[in-house]
């Protein structure tokens, strides 16, 4: 199975250095002093314990210098999807397939309204990496793996199976699920919290785990969220907001989200996709979320970055 990866940054560029290096043909789109490091250095993932990976791939900017594949990987933020799946077009040119590891819960059907119904996959990544310097990857805390299925949450039915097969036999965990819908909505969910207030309060989870008013708003974010799912007939189970609330008091209280630190270096946020997503669904289906509204106004005018 050929791959592509659109957006080689931390986890898709954790994924090409898994995927090549257990055999399979890997091509990464990067940009910039990124994109010159691969060419020059190859890409490199380092591991916790000082093990480090380097595989060669080849890498382009432009996705019409690079062969089509049979699954692309869509390893960008909400707000940078339009261009990478219109810059993209080169890769899914020979009936190739979408798999999005973004944030959020309109991937996919935002990548079969561009490419087609069956032709996007429903995905959801849990391991955190980043760019640590220029054609190297690093800082792997948490590795639990991506999570995907077909638009129907099933992890059985082709390409979806044979795409789960590689990452496995790659070494790149791509744990098992009953219905991807249910993971892709519960971090959905607990996003709406953590996520959103991190960046609105400008603060980490310890300070939303502390002060009581602002365990009293991420409580409401969380709750708001999950009444959105129900309402869209997403399938997750009505506990999932206690659940989730549940493990949020065990959280370290350093952690804070991708798009606190995005604020905070002045670059565009991905809240038209997260929080303003919420909000939207909510209005449309008739769900109350004042708290989810409040947070999206408060995080707008920082949409496009400083």
């Amino acid at each position: 199975m050929k791959v592509a990866i659109v957006g080689a940054g931390g986890i898709g560029g954790y994924l090409a250095v898994r995927l090549a290096a257990a055999g399979n043909p890997v091509c990464v789109v990067a940009r910039g002093a990124h994109l010159e490091a691969i060419r020059a250095n190859g890409l490199t993932l380092e591991e916790a314990g000082g093990k480090t990976t380097t595989v060669q791939v080849p890498a382009a900017a432009d996705p019409a210098e690079l062969e089509p594949a049979d699954l692309v990987i869509f390893g960008v933020k909400g707000h940078q999807l339009d261009e990478a799946m219109a810059m993209a077009r080169p890769l899914m040119a020979q009936g190739g397939v979408a798999l999005p590891i973004l944030n959020g819960v309109t991937a996919t059907e935002r990548l079969e309204a561009v490419y087609g119904e069956g032709r996007a996959l429903i995905g959801t990544a849990l391991v955190s990496a980043e760019v640590v310097r220029p054609g190297v990857i690093g800082k792997l805390d948490s590795e639990t793996g991506i999570i995907f299925g077909d638009r129907n949450g099933r992890q059985d039915t082709q390409p979806a199976a044979a795409a789960r097969a590689m990452f496995l036999a790659a070494g790149a965990p791509a744990p098992e699920s009953d219905d991807v819908r249910v993971d892709l909505w519960r971090k959905m969910i607990a996003w709406n919290g953590t996520g959103t207030l991190t960046a609105a309060a400008r603060c980490t989870v310890g300070a939303l785990q502390t002060i009581p008013e602002l365990r009293t708003l991420y409580e409401a974010l969380v709750r708001e969220a999950q009444a959105v799912a129900l309402a869209s007939g997403a399938p997750v189970p009505e506990d999932t907001a206690e659940k989730v609330i549940a493990r949020f008091g065990k959280m370290s209280g350093s952690i804070r989200s991708s798009m606190a630190a995005d604020l905070e270096a002045g670059k565009p946020l991905e809240v038209d996709h997260m929080t303003g997503a919420v909000a939207r669904m909510g209005r449309e289906l008739g769900v109350p979320t004042p708290a989810t509204a409040a947070m999206y106004a408060v995080l707008a005018p920082h949409r496009d970055g400083r």
